[in-house]
Order: C-alpha cells, then structure tokens, then sequence
C-alpha cells in the first residue's frame, strides 16, 4: 500500500498538469446524477461533463492544453465521422480512444 501512495505521490509532481480536475475526487457518476437533478432532460451531455470537469471555474478556459487538445480532436473527428443528416451519439467510445489514447491503467 505505501508503495502505491509513494507511485501516486511521484506521478502527480512529476505531471503536474494532468492534475487539474476542478472537481475533485467527484465521480463521473455523482456530477452525472447532479446534472441530472438540475436539467430537464434526462441525461446530460458527456461533452458537458468533461467541461465541468476540465474547465476553470467561471471561465472558459481548460485547465490545461491535454485537456483542450483532447476535446478538439474528440469535436474534430466527431464531424468527420457523422455527417450533418446523421445522429451523432452523446459519447463515441472509439473516436474518444483516439482522442484521448489507450488506457494507461487496469
């Protein structure tokens, strides 16, 4: 266990950048139920999330160039795989693998 908090300690001064949530240690699924509650629909919108979540509070921007490269690539190959007359789905899991990359964990 203290290996893990000692790998974990060294990863996050070492990338710096990739820890800038500005949730947290929210899940994905309890910002998905807030959204829930405070929306008409049913269910939010991944891209909505992800900004939730990767953007500064008050403001438009991301909180770093990985996460602003990611969505612009995800939006990018969102349009080039769906035409205008075809529905796009709320989350493509592929085109959001190549934005993002393979999983780095488990």
């Amino acid at each position: 266990m203290e290996e893990r908090s000692q790998a974990a300690k060294r990863n996050r001064t070492t990338h710096p950048e990739k820890n800038l949530h500005t949730s947290g240690s929210v899940s994905y699924s309890t910002h998905n139920k807030k959204s829930v509650m405070s929306r008409a629909r049913a269910c939010p919108y991944f891209s909505e999330l992800f900004d939730r979540t990767h953007k500064r509070k008050g403001t438009d921007d991301y909180v770093s160039e990985s996460a602003r490269t990611i969505v612009e690539t995800y939006d990018r190959t969102m349009t080039d795989c769906y035409v205008e007359s075809t529905s796009q789905p709320d989350l493509d899991l592929e085109a959001w693998v190549d934005a993002v990359g393979e999983p780095r964990k488990g």
